[in-house]
């Protein structure tokens, strides 16, 4: 399969304005997965390291369109944002690690 990641984009507050990110700012990352043969795919495969090594797992804020857990059957497409509640403005990697394995990392 494909990944495709931008951003991330980071805002204060959710897209409903009621939620605010405790850690100081939401980073959403628009995610586009394209599957080259059968695979499973959940949004709760990806986690960011911070650069001062603190791992963070995904927020549950509404920042639409959502990624969401699909099984994608080959050359089938999926598309959405993935959010986490991280120190203003941080540096860090976004990584894909499902069954617990890193299979890729981006840079931001």
């Amino acid at each position: 399969m494909t990944i495709r990641v931008a951003g991330p984009v980071f805002a204060l507050v959710d897209q409903s304005g009621y939620s605010k990110a405790a850690n100081g700012r939401f980073a959403v990352f628009s995610v586009t997965v394209t599957a080259i043969k059968q695979h499973d795919l959940n949004p709760y495969d990806f986690y960011v390291t911070g650069a001062n090594g603190r791992h963070y797992v995904g927020a549950l804020v509404q920042f639409d369109p959502q990624l969401k857990a699909v099984i994608l059957h080959p050359r089938e497409r999926v598309h959405g944002n993935i959010v986490f509640d991280l120190p203003a403005r941080a540096r860090g990697t976004l990584v894909y690690a499902p069954r617990s394995s890193p299979l890729d990392v981006w840079r931001f």
